[in-house]
């Protein structure tokens, strides 16, 4: 039994170290690697309309962050502006710390909050 912990530990760091394609986008975005995150989330896009509506939400939001830092500005208002909407349905779907950046995102288009 003991001969096998060492295998057991590498596995188990090795899957703790691994997040789902959507935590690694979002990793690679705040990490100001917005390239590789647009490509992750776009190789994503399929798996956000059967997500579970805070994954989904969270895609839109980093999906239209990552064109907006890109400077397209109208592929963001194409992923932030139904999210806006969403959320006023239900505002529980981001966190406090994304709904700013999505205030933020929307207001730095000039979409502000109340329009």
């Amino acid at each position: 039994m003991l001969r096998f912990l060492p295998l057991w530990l590498g596995v188990l760091l090795l899957g703790s170290a691994c997040g789902s394609p959507l935590s690694q986008a979002i990793s690679d975005y705040e990490a100001g690697r917005t390239t590789e995150s647009l490509r992750e989330l776009q190789a994503w896009s399929a798996r956000a309309k059967t997500a579970a509506a805070p994954e989904a939400a969270r895609y839109a939001l980093y999906r239209g962050l990552s064109h907006l830092t890109l400077g397209d500005a109208r592929a963001a208002q194409s992923y932030l502006l139904p999210l806006k909407h969403h959320l006023l349905r239900e505002p529980r779907l981001l966190s406090s710390e994304d709904r700013a950046r999505l205030v933020t995102a929307l207001a730095s288009m000039g979409h502000y909050p109340g329009d």
